[in-house]
């Protein structure tokens, strides 16, 4: 879009210039040569009926190509005194007069090309500003998308990482939540039932071993002789009431410590 918009402001920028340039060249430089051609024939020595003819063609074809002000008053001044000059006449102040006409209308001319031609300048110079000044903002602008756009991207992907992590720190609970990215929709749903079915299954398997614990704690408590399940790291993981009641623990509260804290205190456990 902003190519498109530089690109179509500089084209409407340049067909200006180039009509008020085309302006300039059809309209007063034609009346510029049809000035020199009438300069041309009052110059001749003896000017005949072949040549005023001629004289009186271009001061029609000037009447179609008047575009300044006060140009028309001269040139229908100046068709006045062709149609009364004649070569036999030889009239130095009737040919003055045309010469001097004729420098009116140059002078008009030469004057709306120089205001026509300043016009141009300034709206090249306008044009030249309004392009650079559009160019400056596409490029902040395309730098600013370019900063922008790769964090944009990046957030589904950073929101995929969290999850992951969170999930392989066994938080099960966790969900992604990818928002008006329909892009990665199917990906967070597929995440999403996943963390699902894992937290189904931590569920049941925690369900299992608990059945299982409270199963083995109903077959020691129903022997008569003390028994204590050690873990690994020496901690306890059940004791029945006969071990309870001969050390004289807590049941609730022993499990999960450590015997060897609880020999500290206890001479029984220790031996």
């Amino acid at each position: 879009v902003m190519t498109f918009l530089l690109g179509a402001i500089a084209a409407e920028c340049i067909w200006k210039i180039s009509k008020d340039t085309e302006n300039i060249l059809l309209d007063n430089y034609r009346s510029l040569e049809y000035v020199r051609d009438m300069m041309s024939i009052i110059d001749a020595d003896k000017p005949d009926k072949q040549m005023v003819s001629e004289m009186q063609r271009l001061v029609d074809l000037q009447k179609k190509n008047m575009t300044e002000s006060m140009e028309d008053s001269a040139t229908e001044s100046l068709s006045k005194m062709i149609s009364e000059f004649s070569e036999s006449s030889g009239n130095a102040v009737a040919i003055q007069k045309i010469r001097n006409v004729l420098y009116r209308i140059y002078d008009l001319n030469m004057a709306a090309i120089s205001a026509k031609g300043k016009f141009a300048a300034n709206s090249a110079s306008g044009a030249l500003i309004t392009i650079c000044v559009l160019a400056a903002l596409c490029t902040f602008i395309g730098l600013y998308i370019l900063v922008r756009l790769p964090k944009i991207f990046m957030r589904p992907f950073e929101e995929l990482k969290r999850g992951i992590l969170e999930l392989s720190e066994s938080n099960v609970a966790s969900r992604l939540n990818i928002g008006d990215y329909a892009e990665f929709r199917d990906v967070a749903d597929s995440f999403n039932r996943m963390a699902e079915k894992i937290s189904e299954y931590r569920k049941s398997a925690i369900e299992d071993l608990l059945i299982s614990k409270k199963r083995v704690e109903a077959i020691a408590n129903s022997l008569h002789e003390p028994i204590i399940g050690l873990g690994a790291d020496k901690k306890i993981l059940f004791i029945n009431d006969e071990a309870a009641s001969i050390l004289n623990l807590v049941k609730d509260d022993s499990v999960g410590k450590s015997v060897i804290d609880i020999a500290i205190s206890n001479d029984l456990m220790r031996r």
